[in-house]
């Protein structure tokens, strides 16, 4: 069994494990009521019910003070996607001869560091701050390129939406495009050397944007439709042939 192969079936462990605890973080594709008196780090530290496993790779991974610094964006991974990513590095491993990881802090603090990174950027940016999206017109509407925290080459950009009203009286139907509501999307690119080639993103939708701590802004990731890491190969690879267990 090919490890990308496995997927869905890790996407819909979490999300059982995880699926009790929704609330408007995870619900929606809106904004959040933003403002939070504290840094990145300290809202983290503030919601254990959805970031408690996150914190403790943060802080393995020795990147607490890069979420206290000022003017950073991070685009925050729920737990979810963290047991996600574990499922399929596990199955990796029993496929390589290798024993499961049970616990976030048999991985590496490089590995952590390594991924953890992908997600943290250098800049203060809300959703109003990033170009348009389109991933079947990926040639108008691209989004942007930016280097992530370890300079890895990310793909930050807002999907519009269409606005579809329908008259039950005339049972038309008017779509009028992009004026829709609006949601973040972060992809990973692949394959850097062809940024263009959407085919070799892996995406990963925004449920909540717009969290306001003093140091910068939170934009939660949909759990429901990403595993840690972005890539499930790399971090298989990296958590089996890399790790120090």
């Amino acid at each position: 069994m090919k490890i990308k192969t496995l997927f869905v079936l890790s996407i819909l462990t979490a999300t059982f494990l995880f699926g009790c605890r929704k609330n408007e973080y995870f619900n929606n594709t809106g904004l959040a009521n933003g403002q939070f008196d504290g840094t990145i780090m300290q809202y983290l530290e503030s919601k254990p019910d959805y970031f408690d496993s996150l914190v403790k790779i943060i802080n393995i991974a020795g990147m607490a003070e890069a979420l206290n610094k000022p003017n950073i964006t991070f685009f925050a991974p729920p737990d979810s996607t963290i047991r996600a990513a574990l499922f399929s590095a596990n199955v990796f491993r029993e496929q390589n001869g290798r024993a499961r990881i049970n616990s976030v802090n048999e991985i590496s603090p490089a590995i952590w560091r390594k991924h953890l990174s992908k997600y943290i950027f250098n800049f203060a940016k809300s959703l109003n701050d990033f170009s348009q999206v389109d991933f079947s017109n990926i040639t108008s509407y691209g989004g942007q390129m930016y280097t992530s925290y370890a300079g890895r080459q990310m793909n930050i950009g807002a999907v519009y939406t269409d606005l579809v009203n329908r008259n039950p009286q005339t049972q038309t139907v008017t779509t009028i495009r992009y004026a829709g509501y609006r949601y973040l999307v972060i992809s990973f690119l692949t394959s850097p050397f062809s940024p263009t080639q959407v085919s070799t993103w892996v995406t990963a939708p925004v449920s909540t944007a717009n969290i306001r701590p003093n140091n910068g802004f939170v934009h939660i990731i949909k759990y429901s439709n990403h595993q840690f890491g972005f890539d499930v190969t790399e971090f298989s690879e990296d958590v089996t042939f890399l790790n120090n267990n």
